[in-house]
């Protein structure tokens, strides 16, 4: 019968409003369902961290976004750290964003930690861009300023003195 409204949990649940044709909107409603029945979401962050080979570490957490993506996670995060031993290993997370992009369908891609002082501004938003435009918006921003702590300054392993 035209009129009547559903009720759920919360009480009645009013019919779609009327766009310009006539028509009900259902985006407006579906937002609307949203704001009476909260989603519940899920994801993960991880440092990206391994013992041994970087290149099976790496492999390991893309794999770690691809089973997300298949399981229905809603975001995966990932941490920028500069200095392997302070915490995690991946300096460059635009890099391996834009290959989770490629992997995956449909889960949210984000940094948990992108330590902006070290950050070149114009760089950073073209990168943050182009995984943005691969990923097909699914990207999403978390930034934190730093102070100097072990995961901003270079160990001894890292530094360019102990190269020689």
């Amino acid at each position: 019968m035209p009129g009547l409204v559903a009720a759920g949990p919360h009480g009645a649940t009013p019919p779609a409003p009327l766009n310009p044709s006539g028509r009900r909107n259902e985006r407006r409603q579906r937002m609307s369902d949203q704001l009476i029945r909260p989603r519940f979401r899920l994801g993960f962050l991880t440092h990206v961290q391994g013992r041994g080979d970087p290149a099976t570490t790496y492999r390991n957490a893309q794999e770690l976004f691809v089973v997300a993506d298949e399981l229905g996670f809603d975001v995966g995060w990932v941490a920028q750290h500069h200095a392997p031993l302070g915490g995690g290993g991946l300096p460059s997370p635009w890099t391996f964003l834009s290959h989770a992009a490629a992997r995956t369908k449909r889960i949210r891609l984000s940094t948990a930690i992108t330590v902006l002082p070290l950050e070149n501004p114009v760089r950073l938003a073209e990168d943050v861009s182009v995984v943005d435009l691969l990923s097909g918006g699914r990207w999403r921003s978390e930034s934190a300023a730093a102070a100097a702590s072990s995961s901003t300054r270079p160990s001894a392993a890292t530094s360019p003195a102990s190269a020689s």
